[in-house]
Order: structure tokens, then sequence, then C-alpha cells
């Protein structure tokens, strides 16, 4: 955003959390940056605040913005076909327009009395490829055989908690075989902590690339990873996922309370069935994530028996331009104020 121009008031990427206790404190923070968000938008008018996912921040900001008789819109609005429809109704009586990137979640707000269309995922149109693995190989200068990916998370302790387990299961994959393990970062704001846990695997071969290399994922014969939208990016480069997740035991008691559906992972909520291997909370450890690594590198098959799944998931994700759809309907809504 920084990149296109926008004026950063405040960069909150070091405080994104998720889980009941590990939100207290960053949640202590962010409510005192809404206060001043509050006088910053009384005394800045703006024609309109768009949100962007991060319910726990934005329908707070959403309620600021309609007191002040600002038009909101929400892009990647709260997924309430996941979550449960109680967030529904609540939106929809704050926000101008709801833009979903799932049609489920769409027709749910427009039965709560919203305003939302159904516009597809835009990550069919970010993930793209324009270079071969051979030079993308030698410009990392990866020599050994097999390239595992590990994606520890964006979130502070989702690192603390899923990396380490993530470095044993490479350590005893590194005993047995010649492989380089690639690390996207998110944010150079979290490379530090990655550094430190790392040392005490000094012997891994480990490469760091950017979020978002797509360049690189590509060289993944198979990744570990945190759930989130990268198992999608993974999923529609029809690379092997193992998708894990722990976290705090009273956070977990609770979203198991909250959440509907029996899958975390988005390629198997969309698809209604196990694309992804999923391994949370106690069913996560070295052991278990280490011999399922083995199953799909020894069996390099297994990914091309569920081609058609990986194309059932595409087709499920939209057709056509959901970024321009979006754009268009924002500017609608702006207009119509205007009128």
């Amino acid at each position: 955003m920084k990149a296109a121009g926008v004026h950063i008031l405040w960069d909150f990427i070091g405080l994104s959390s998720i889980g009941l206790l590990e939100s207290l404190l960053p949640g202590i923070r962010i409510a005192l940056k809404l206060r001043g968000l509050k006088v910053y938008l009384r005394t800045h008018p703006v024609n309109m605040v768009i949100l962007i996912d991060n319910q726990g921040m934005n329908i707070p900001i959403a309620r600021i913005a309609r007191k002040l008789n600002i038009p909101v819109v929400y892009y990647f609005p709260p997924q309430v076909s996941v979550w449960g429809k109680w967030n529904a109704r609540k939106l929809a009586r704050m926000v101008d327009l709801i833009v979903c990137p799932f049609a489920k979640d769409a027709q749910i707000y427009k039965d709560a009395g919203g305003h939302a269309i159904y516009v597809g995922h835009p990550i069919k149109s970010i993930v793209r490829v324009d270079r071969s693995r051979e030079k993308v190989t030698e410009s990392l200068y990866i020599s050994t055989p097999y390239i595992i990916g590990m994606f520890p998370g964006s979130r502070r302790q989702e690192i603390k908690r899923l990396f380490p387990v993530m470095l044993e299961t490479a350590q005893r994959i590194h005993d047995k075989r010649l492989v380089t393990f690639l690390i996207p970062v998110s944010s150079n704001v979290f490379l530090p902590m990655l550094q430190r846990i790392l040392l005490s695997y000094s012997r891994l071969n480990v490469v760091f690339v950017d979020q978002g290399d797509y360049n690189a994922y590509q060289l993944c014969d198979c990744a570990i990873v945190a759930s989130g939208t990268v198992t999608l990016e993974l999923a529609l480069l029809k690379i092997p996922v193992l998708v894990t997740y722990k976290m705090n035991i009273v956070s977990y008691l609770l979203a198991k309370a909250f959440v509907r559906g029996k899958y975390i992972a988005l390629p198997n909520i969309l698809l209604e069935d196990e694309l992804v291997p999923e391994l949370i909370q106690w069913d996560l450890n070295p052991d278990t994530l280490y011999h399922m690594v083995e199953r799909i590198l020894d069996n390099p098959d297994i990914s091309l028996e569920k081609q058609n799944q990986f194309d059932r998931l595409s087709l499920l994700l939209g057709e056509g331009d959901p970024v321009g759809q979006t754009v268009d309907a924002i500017l609608l809504v702006l207009e119509r104020d205007r009128d």
C-alpha cells in the first residue's frame, strides 16, 4: 500500500494475533490506537472507509465510521459460513457494502439484510509464475534434490508455536535426505525471531524468500504451512501441503465452540472435503509431521491423484476480474453518497 502511494498512519502488522488470551495485550494497544483514529476521522474528513479482513480491528472501525456518517465498504468480511452467522446481522447494520470472495458468505449477509455482493477470490489472478524452475533454483543457489517449504505464519504466536515443531521435523528429514528448506518471510519484523529460533538448527540448509514469491514457491516438493491464505496459493500451484495449527488451550476450546464445520484449511472448507491434511493442536507433533512428509516425498504420484480436486478448487474461487469488480462496486457507493 505504501508503494502504491498510500499515506500510512499506523503500521500494525506486528500486533496481528488470533485467539482470546493471545489477543489481550495487542487488543489493548489497538484500542488505544482506535481512539486516536476516531479523533483523526473527526478532524480529517474522508469520503469513505474501506475495511479489509481483520475483523477484530475493523468492526470497531466500522462502528466509528457509522457514527460519523462515513460510508463503509468491507472487503474480505468475516467468513460467517465458517465462524457462524451471528456476526452477519451486526455487520449488515454498520456497512454500506459487503464485498465477499466466497459465494456462501455473500448469501448469508444478504439474508441478514446486508448489501452484499460476491466477486470471487483475487488469489487466482495474483498467483503467477513467470520464471522457470531452473532459473529460480540457480538464482537461489539451491543444489539439493529436494526442496520443502516451511510457512510458519504471519503472527508472532504462530511462529512461536509452530516454527519449532516444523524445525524439529526438518531436522529429521535432513538426517535422511539432501534437502533445502524454503522459508517465506511475511515481514522483516519477524526475521530476527525466525533467525533466533533457527540458531538451534544450524545444520539445516535454509533459504529465506519474500512472502508471495510464487516463482520460489513452485520449487517445493511439498510444504508445511500454518493455516491461512497460503493454503490456497499453494493449492493453485498444485503443491502437496500439510496444514498445521496450534494455539493456547483456552483459545482452542473457544474456537472449537464457535467454528462451524470440520475443517480449518480454506481448500478443504471450499471443497467440503480433505484436499490437504490438517494437523491441529494435539495432533501436531514432529513424529506425525515427519512421517507425512516422507510419505509425500516417497510417493510423488499422490498429488497427481488430486488433480481433479485442484481444478475444482480453482473453479470455486470464481471467474472474471474480482479486483476490478470490487473497484467498480466501491466507486458506485462513492458516487451514490455524493449524490
